[in-house]
């Protein structure tokens, strides 16, 4: 992250913990994702309706 971005954070009242929880859930997120698409996970809700 650049540190811009961080000080934009830290001055919209964010502390330095939660950015760097937010940054952890995402890189987790990130993780999931990417194996569930990679051991090709089947889902267990039904599909969006074509647009």
């Amino acid at each position: 992250m650049k540190d811009d971005a961080w000080q934009a954070g830290l001055d919209a009242g964010w502390t330095d913990v939660e950015l760097t929880e937010l940054s952890a859930h995402i890189a987790l997120n990130l993780f999931t994702n990417y194996f569930n698409h990679l051991v090709e996970t089947d889902l267990d809700v039904p599909a969006a309706p074509e647009l």
